[in-house]
């Protein structure tokens, strides 16, 4: 980034549609050439790469980029929780089509926010292409033994369930 870009205080513009594709484009594409490297250096190449992506206008500093990545991450594992509940039983002759429309309001009523002390429905997801990318990126994948099981260092422990736990207090 040049001194003419940079910022260095308050709020950059909103990110488009496209510039969240691009940041979730960024960060697959440095997860897989850099998956053991520190945050400051990771975020950094991030950062480069997503500035060289066509969609983007504006370069973004790395920590902002950091900090969408950390609403997008959360937004996309909730959505694809949906999406794969509601799939589960879609009903018959839904186009889909209808079945997009009907997996957003199934993600907005279920994950509620506040706004003025009120509790609402979540926002529209504005970046359903960055999801719908990332969907098919193991860390986001739904199969059992995935990316936690083959990650160094991961010990499988036993399932606990909250009754477990109570008869094992009393006991």
């Amino acid at each position: 980034m040049t001194a003419s870009n940079t910022r260095t205080g308050g709020r950059g513009p909103s990110f488009s549609p496209d510039e969240y594709l691009a940041l979730a484009r960024s960060w697959v594409a440095m997860s897989s050439k850099h998956p053991e490297s520190d945050a400051d250096f990771f975020w950094q190449k991030v950062a480069n790469a997503y500035a060289e992506q066509p969609e983007v206008l504006t370069p973004r500093l790395p920590h902002g980029l950091s900090c969408r990545w950390s609403i997008i991450q959360r937004v996309t594992q909730k959505y694809l929780a949906c999406d794969r509940l509601y799939r589960e039983n879609i009903p018959s002759g839904e186009t889909e089509e209808m079945t997009e429309a009907n997996i957003m309001k199934f993600y907005r009523e279920r994950f509620k926010v506040t706004k003025k002390g009120e509790r609402v429905s979540a926002p529209e997801v504005r970046f359903i292409s960055a999801i719908r990318f990332l969907s098919k990126h193991p860390k986001f994948s739904f199969v059992v033994g995935g990316t936690s099981a083959s990650a160094p260092g991961y010990r499988p422990t036993s399932a606990r369930s909250p009754l477990s736990d109570q008869s094992a207090e009393k006991g």
